[in-house]
Parts: C-alpha cells; sequence; structure tokens
C-alpha cells in the first residue's frame, strides 16, 4: 500500500514539475505579448496592471516548477524560459505603467486634450 501511494506521488510530482513549467511559460507568452502595447491613457494602465498579475503569476510558478524539477532530476528549460518572458515582460508593463501614468498626470495638470499635451511633451522632449 505504501509503495504503490510513492509511486502515484513520484508521478504526480513529476508531472507537477512540467506543468508548472508550462503554466509559467503560457503566462510569460501572455505577458510578452501584451506588455508590447501601443499608445497612451488609462487603457494602457488597464492592460498594465493586467500583465503584471500574469508576470507575478509567471515568476511565481516558474520558481516552484524549477525547484520542483530540481528535485526530480527533471529538465528546467521551460521553467526557465517562463522567468526570463515573465521578468522581462514585467518591466515592459511597469515601465508603460509608469509612462502612462506620467503622461495622464502631465494631461491633468495642464487641463488640455491628449493630442495638445502629446505634441507639447514631445517638443519638450524635442522628439518632434
Amino acid at each position: 500500500m505504501y509503495i504503490e501511494c510513492n509511486k502515484k506521488l513520484e508521478v504526480f510530482m513529476a508531472v507537477t514539475g512540467f506543468i508548472f513549467g508550462l503554466i509559467s511559460m503560457i503566462s510569460g507568452i501572455i505577458i510578452a505579448i501584451f506588455s508590447w502595447k501601443p499608445g497612451i491613457g488609462y487603457f494602457v494602465v488597464f492592460l498594465g496592471g493586467f500583465s503584471l498579475l500574469f508576470g507575478i503569476n509567471g515568476i511565481i510558478l516558474s520558481a516552484v516548477g524549477k525547484s520542483v524539477a530540481r528535485r526530480r532530476n527533471q529538465s528546467t528549460g521551460l521553467a526557465r524560459a517562463g522567468l526570463a518572458l515573465s521578468i522581462v515582460g514585467t518591466i515592459f508593463s511597469f515601465i508603460g505603467i509608469i509612462s502612462s501614468a506620467v503622461f495622464i498626470a502631465y494631461t491633468a495638470f495642464n487641463k488640455s486634450s491628449y493630442s495638445d499635451s502629446l505634441n507639447e511633451l514631445l517638443d519638450l522632449l524635442k522628439l518632434k
């Protein structure tokens, strides 16, 4: 009885390491897609928050999947790829949220439209 239970636990842990790695890889792909969002405004802040949730989820799941796979002497490739994509996507999402928040604050304090504020901001940065 104990041997059967132990073997079932081994199979579960082997599948669990792979599943955690796969889910973290999928989260990393989702955040990589949503972190490259064009535009400035409230919708970008919303998408950035959505991306941050997937990024944090991907980082946690890849760390768990990597530790489980390492304990079982399995491949950690999916978990490593998920970790890399999640970290890069989280950084890009955070930069997008901060830049959109700065632009929204700039627009709110100047009490002008988005297009006027964008032109003023580009003139200020000498990008136009």
